[in-house]
């Protein structure tokens, strides 16, 4: 990893051994009842029971501390009495919180009873209703691992100056200033990690995500081998895991302002007296002077922190037609076009105020279009061209069909960070793209951005070359780098999306009849037979010189594939 320019590191790890054990019990029980020849019901129950994950030699972290004092707290204080800021008063600064370390599982036995109902009813001999509706869930398996103490690197400088010289470190050397750090464990308990940022912490009361379930269509025989399907799906989830950080700036000290705040992240980032001086070795907080954010956090003896939660939701809508027919020789037909909606409750848009944004969901794709078709091929025995063929012939080139599939879907919502957006131009959720070809950065002629850039920038004199607009000096503007604030541009935008996929395969099959009722069938497969290019997501970054523009994309070129498949 590099640390700064022309430095250079990497390190050695002593990886933890780990015997992790995670037990999980279910029991589904149903009945089918027959209430008369028009009217089936079915009935069902699941029972669950997830115990918690365990390792072993408890060689993993238990749930956050959030309330203990550290072991630096008094002498923190006591510096911090000292040089107190006027933001936090000496009684008020709290140095509390720190990692635990598991004594037995890792998180609680969670124990889920989840029914389900569902119905048939035959109007007549051509039309036939169902629905259903339940209570589903998912469970967590060996997700919060963390070895943390029990797994311990050790750093090594390999240079200060790109290469030039070099600190000692070779291949028969490697460790020049001593040997590898040893982990360890759960001795340091609440010292543990201390300065530095840790990753997701987890409650041991960890609750499972719910969704209710529900389903009601209706299929109608319309003859001649045509079936014509209705169906609508509902899905609301609750109780569903997001992630929160925790140990970022109070959301009163963030500015409000929609433009880099100057004065106020000056005001935050000034060093000040640190009182973790000489208490958290190894870490960047160790210093004679700490940046004034830093005294503002909730637990300021250590970088980020981040927990998860269990208060998401989302909610999903879908339509969907389907018509198929079956021919008298064969041949199929089957198209199916789905509307559908997802919103979710699962991102945090101000960590610091709590309040989860509700958005459309970034996997929202609200059209699906499919059409497929198997046609046998009209050579061969009892077909329109070549039922005269002797038994070679018509091995070698009758019986083949062909089956093609057609897909097209609407492109994902783009994913945005804190990015600054004129007021005058409205709200953002406006905004609209035309993605497809045209906007495909990089190509001659081409070089049209997927949405109107001029949102994103200045165009005062501050930004101007010769009276006109500079957009290098636009891209480098820094009334335009947000930081330390308040964030109102929304994380997902309805209108501004990845590229729809448009992909089309084509297969040749042929079913060879063996003696003794064995079977060979061969097959050649075109997938993304027209080599159809699905571009990919547009930079997002208004300061990247190729923002708006697509530069990659997501899926594989024209493949062929040859398979054979013998049954006996």
């Amino acid at each position: 990893m590099v640390a700064t320019p022309g430095t250079l590191s990497t390190q050695f790890e002593i990886a933890s051994e780990g015997d992790f054990t995670q037990g999980y019990h279910g029991l589904f029980v149903q009945d089918d009842w027959r209430v008369n020849d028009k009217l089936t019901v079915n009935g069902g129950v699941r029972f669950e029971i997830n115990g918690g994950m365990s390792e072993s030699q408890n060689r993993n972290l238990g749930p956050f501390d959030f309330t203990s004092a550290s072991p630096v707290e008094a002498q923190a204080r006591a510096a911090y009495a000292l040089n107190p800021i006027p933001e936090v008063s000496p009684a008020a600064f709290a140095v509390k919180g720190g990692l635990t370390f598991a004594d037995g599982p890792a998180n609680e036995t969670v124990t889920k009873v989840l029914p389900r109902v569902a119905g048939s009813y035959l109007i007549d001999e051509r039309t036939v209703v169902r629905a259903g509706v339940g209570l589903f869930s998912y469970d967590y398996f060996f997700e919060n691992i963390n070895q943390a103490g029990y797994s311990q690197a050790t750093p090594v400088l390999v240079t200060n100056d790109q290469g030039l010289t070099f600190t000692g470190a070779t291949l028969s050397n490697p460790l020049p200033s001593g040997g590898l750090i040893q982990p360890v464990g759960s001795a340091l308990g609440l010292s543990s990690q201390l300065g530095q940022a840790l990753g997701t912490q987890y409650y041991s009361e960890r609750e499972s995500p719910y969704y209710t379930r529900w389903e009601a269509s209706v299929q109608r025989d319309l003859g001649q081998g045509w079936v014509l399907g209705l169906t609508y799906l509902g899905s609301r989830g609750r109780k569903l895991p997001v992630v929160q950080a925790i140990n970022g700036v109070p959301t009163q000290y963030l500015s409000t302002q929609r433009t880099r705040d100057a004065a106020n992240n000056t005001f935050l980032t000034a060093p000040v007296a640190n009182p973790f001086a000489g208490l958290l070795p190894g870490s960047g907080m160790n210093g004679a002077t700490t940046p004034r954010s830093n005294l503002l956090k909730a637990y300021p003896h250590f970088a980020a922190i981040s927990i998860e939660r269990y208060e998401g939701s989302d909610s999903y809508n879908a339509g969907t037609i389907q018509l198929q027919k079956r021919f008298r020789n064969g041949n199929s037909l089957s198209t199916q076009y789905t509307r559908s909606s997802l919103h979710d409750k699962l991102n945090y848009l101000n960590p610091s105020d709590g309040i989860l944004e509700d958005r459309i969901s970034p996997n929202d794709r609200p059209d699906r279009f499919s059409i497929g078709s198997v046609v046998r091929l009209p050579f061969g025995k009892d077909e329109r061209w070549g039922s005269n063929w002797g038994a070679l012939t018509d091995a070698i080139l009758g019986g083949w069909q062909v089956s093609t599939t057609y897909q097209y879907q609407s492109g994902a919502p783009l994913t945005w960070g804190n990015v600054y957006y004129n007021e005058s131009c409205g709200s953002p959720l406006n905004l609209k793209s035309n993605i497809g070809e045209k906007v495909s950065g990089g190509i001659a002629g081409l070089d049209v951005p997927a949405w109107d850039l001029s949102c994103f920038y200045f165009s005062d004199s501050l930004v101007q070359s010769g009276g006109a607009v500079n957009p290098a000096l636009q891209r480098a503007d820094q009334r335009i780098a947000l930081v330390n604030n308040l964030r109102y541009f929304p994380s997902t935008l309805p209108d501004v999306r990845t590229d729809d996929i448009h992909l089309l395969d084509i297969g040749l099959s042929k079913n060879f009849v063996l003696p003794r009722n064995m079977r060979l069938q061969f097959r050649l497969e075109a997938i993304n037979a027209l080599n159809y290019t699905v571009l990919w997501a547009p930079n997002v970054t208004p300061s990247a010189a190729n923002f708006g523009m697509i530069t990659t994309d997501r899926n594989s070129p024209r493949d062929f594939q040859l398979g054979l498949r013998f049954t006996f």
